[in-house]
């Protein structure tokens, strides 16, 4: 009885620890939208566009958060969002 409560556990274990290493293979497919609810952080950057201010200030809190894949996504997509205000 003990061995089976062991190796349950271990291989439920095993699961937990794989799961928070499974990521998305490709996310370049999905659309980067502001995302409701993740501010925080704001650094003034010089630009005349407010959606490429947004964007910027998203991809330094994501940054922060260790996301930093989709932070990637957010300072491009502010990238644009300024070109486009030019």
């Amino acid at each position: 009885m003990t061995v089976a409560v062991w190796l349950l556990g271990a291989a439920l274990g095993a699961t937990a620890v794989q799961a928070q290493h499974d990521h998305p293979a490709d996310n370049r497919a999905r659309p980067v939208t502001l995302e409701a609810g993740l501010a925080g952080v704001h650094h003034p950057i010089q630009t005349s566009s407010p959606e490429a201010q947004d964007y910027f200030d998203q991809g330094l809190t994501l940054v922060y958060a260790f996301n930093h894949q989709e932070a990637v996504r957010s300072f491009r997509r502010g990238r644009r969002a300024n070109s486009r205000e030019r």
